[in-house]
């Protein structure tokens, strides 16, 4: 014979005839954070899979770049020491940082350049390029000569002129002592973060 159990509004069941029934706001708080948590997983996932991409289209990872340093400050104060020390370079170095929405990759390569030349005592006019900018959606790349002038004023006499670029779109004639080094910043999109948190990595190379 079956039992029947009748219960008023407002009374909480108890003992055996609460057995298999749940609150519902419990019910509803467990199916939330699983919703949270699988949300999480599938970002983790999406963005493995980005990453997993340009590895099998590029050959390798394209976010690694010559030495990667946590902040600019390292970077800058490695390539100082080295620029000390030799008179020859090939510095190939980067670091990421959170991208900002108001700071588009030119404007952040734009900066970089303005920093290098002054944090890192390199010599370079950083508001005139070799070329115009390289650039698209992902990517902002920006070119300058080295005005180091290890070479004697004979060796400077020989050396082909080259045209630069304004950064500001105008051409300029200005023919300075150069090394015919390179100083070449480039800014791209980082998407490495596990949350997708949109960075920006900024690589610098200096030839010289």
């Amino acid at each position: 014979m079956t039992q029947i159990l009748a219960v008023k509004k407002g009374d909480a069941p108890t003992g055996k005839n609460v057995a298999g029934l749940q609150a519902p706001e419990l019910k509803w708080k467990s199916i939330g954070d699983a919703n949270s948590t699988m949300e999480r997983r599938k970002k983790r996932v999406k963005y493995s899979n980005i990453k997993e991409a340009r590895k099998q289209i590029m050959g390798r990872d394209p976010m690694v770049f010559g030495t990667e340093f946590q902040t600019a400050a390292e970077m800058y104060k490695r390539l100082k020491s080295l620029l000390r020390k030799n008179a020859r370079l090939n510095y190939q170095a980067c670091h990421s940082i959170v991208a900002d929405p108001e700071c588009s990759h030119g404007k952040r390569a734009t900066l970089v350049a303005r920093d290098i030349q002054k944090a890192a005592d390199v010599s370079f006019n950083h508001k005139v390029t070799i070329t115009a900018p390289l650039q698209s959606r992902t990517f902002y790349t920006l070119r300058f000569r080295c005005t180091c002038a290890y070479c004697s004023p004979a060796q400077r006499d020989e050396l082909p002129v080259m045209n630069q670029v304004n950064v500001s779109g105008g051409d300029t004639t200005e023919n300075l002592p150069s090394c015919q080094g390179e100083v070449e910043v480039t800014v791209m999109e980082d998407l490495r973060h596990p949350l997708g948190i949109v960075g920006q990595q900024i690589r610098i190379q200096i030839r010289h």
